[in-house]
This record gives structure tokens, C-alpha cells and sequence, in this order.
């Protein structure tokens, strides 16, 4: 059996903390068919970029299903609790490569905002007149603001630019299937920030060193931040973008659980020489702000500062 045909699987054994382990592949004789929502495509990703990662849970099932959808059911799963149990280690992290998903490259679109009848849509701030109050709170000079219009929305127009927005051309790239999965008796928890797992690529550069070709971008707002409960038995799915370019090299998964750091066995693969060194405007403009500070690019990399 070759390990290509049939997937690589992480297991993680320690339950220690800054613990970085390099799983070892087992066979799987078996993978569930999925359901993808968006249709199949024969395109890759290509970029010059050094990417920000956009991992999104996109469901948590039962292991032995022999077919599943992907019809997002994770609300059920979310979890504020504040620390993960240390009986998380467990997990087995595998992606298959017989069978390829779709992903839309523009993996946080935005909705159009409404439409307004005319004189009726929002308004600018307006500075307050100059007034004078006197000692018993009477206003007794200036003008008061008038009264704003109602706002209304123009509902015919909103639904035809809702319409056309979502019958868009969309951009649909080939996608690996990635599972993480909890085969143990005991609920696991999955670190999480707004719905995404902590996963990034990386790819061997020309002097044979591991490189990143993706990065995590943090949030600044504490909500962002919480957990999957991921059940006995029960596993999340993933898409990770399938990369293609001229240059031909191993890639690999590099995925963070609280202070754990996971490698899974490379594969082969291409990606573009820029995106080891390209960065796109997002990551410039993170760069610049934390003035390239050594332990910012650690933990956009998920590396010991």
C-alpha cells in the first residue's frame, strides 16, 4: 500500500506544553465520501503570494460515516470554555489525497450593503451648533440639530443587488480534504479563532530547508478566540488550498492545538518561488505595524519565540 493513495495520519501522544512533534503514517484503508457544496474544478491555486491561512471548520461528524456533508454544523460544537483539559492529546490529523475539494478563493466574501430610497439611507456626522446653556440647564442660544430623516431601505433594489451578488463569477480552486479526528472515549478540544483551526503550509526551499508558505493572522478581539468540542468518535473537516506553480517540492502541514506544534508527513507537490518570499498586501501591512518584530513573525508561524 503507498501512503499517498490512501492519506497521512498525526497522532498526538504528549500532552505536554511547546511540545513539536513529527507524526509517522499509519494506513487508513478507508475514507468518507464528502458532499462538497460547491462544484468540482480542475484549477489550483496559484499565487506569487506568501498567503494568510484560512483554515474554517467546515463540519464535525461521526468517524464511521461512510459518506458526509459539509453543511456547516459548528455552532453546536462551540466551546468558551477558558482552558483546554490536558486530555487533549489523542487527536489523529490526516488529509486525503485520492480525492479533491473546492474552495473559493475569496474565502470571506462580503454581502453588498443596502439599498436606500433616495434622501432616506444613512447620514454623515453632523457637528453640533455652538450653544449656550444656562445655570439651570435651559438652552437659551444656538439652534438645535433638525430632526434626521427616516431611514428606509429601497427592498426591490436591495434584492436585485443581493441577487446579482450572489449569482457572481466565483473563483473556485481545487481544495485537500483535511480531517482532525478524536478516536478516543473522552471529548477533545480544538483551539479556534472565529470558526478557523490553526493550520498553515510549508514548503522545502532550494537549500532543503522548510519554509512557510502561509501565515496566521491573529485577532485583536478576545471573541475571536474559543474552541471545538470534537466528541468521542467524531471528527472536523477542512479545506486546505491545493497549490501549483513552476517549482516542484515536498509541502507539508504544520497545525497548532493550544502550545502544541504538529508536522504531518510532506508530500509531493508545487508551489511558486515567490511565495516564499512575496508578501501579500496584508502581511506587509502586519509587518509594518509590529515593525518586524522577532516575536510577532514567531507567532504568525506557530514558532518558539
Amino acid at each position: 500500500m503507498k501512503i499517498n493513495d490512501f492519506g497521512v495520519f498525526l497522532l498526538l501522544f504528549c500532552a505536554s506544553c511547546d511540545f513539536a512533534y513529527l507524526s509517522k503514517p499509519l494506513p487508513r484503508q478507508t475514507y468518507p465520501k464528502i458532499s462538497d457544496l460547491l462544484p468540482t474544478t480542475d484549477l489550483k491555486m496559484d499565487t506569487c503570494y506568501l498567503m494568510r491561512a484560512w483554515h474554517t471548520v467546515k463540519a464535525i461528524v461521526p468517524m464511521d460515516l461512510a459518506e458526509i456533508s459539509l453543511e456547516n454544523n459548528t455552532d453546536e460544537f462551540y466551546s468558551y470554555r477558558e482552558e483546554i483539559p490536558k486530555s487533549r492529546d489523542g487527536f489523529e490529523l490526516y488529509f486525503d489525497q485520492r480525492h479533491w475539494l473546492t474552495l473559493d478563493k475569496d474565502v470571506h466574501p462580503i454581502p453588498p450593503r443596502p439599498v436606500y430610497v433616495e434622501g432616506h439611507g444613512p447620514q454623515p456626522i453632523r457637528e453640533i451648533p455652538d450653544m449656550i446653556i444656562d445655570e439651570k440647564g435651559n438652552w437659551i442660544a444656538g439652534e438645535p440639530l433638525p430632526p434626521l430623516p427616516e431611514t428606509i431601505i429601497d427592498e426591490a433594489a436591495t434584492a436585485a443587488v443581493k441577487l446579482a451578488w450572489e449569482n457572481r463569477k466565483r473563483d473556485y480552486v481545487q481544495a485537500i480534504p483535511v480531517f482532525i479526528a478524536n478516536p478516543t472515549a473522552n471529548d477533545l478540544y480544538l483551539s479556534a479563532q472565529d470558526g478557523r483551526t490553526f493550520l498553515i503550509q510549508e514548503a522545502l526551499n532550494e537549500q532543503g530547508q522548510w519554509q512557510p508558505i502561509g501565515f496566521w493572522h491573529y485577532s485583536t478581539c478576545g471573541n475571536s478566540y474559543h474552541k471545538y468540542r470534537i466528541p468521542s468518535r467524531h471528527m472536523a473537516v477542512i479545506k486546505a488550498f491545493k497549490y501549483s506553480g513552476e517549482y516542484k517540492t515536498k509541502i507539508r502541514f504544520k497545525w497548532k492545538n493550544a502550545d502544541q506544534v504538529v508536522y504531518s508527513q510532506a508530500f509531493e507537490g508545487s508551489i511558486n518561488k515567490s511565495q516564499f518570499t512575496e508578501e501579500d498586501p496584508l502581511f506587509e501591512w502586519l509587518s509594518l505595524t509590529k515593525q518586524r518584530d522577532p516575536k510577532h513573525y514567531a507567532k504568525m508561524f506557530f514558532k518558539a519565540p
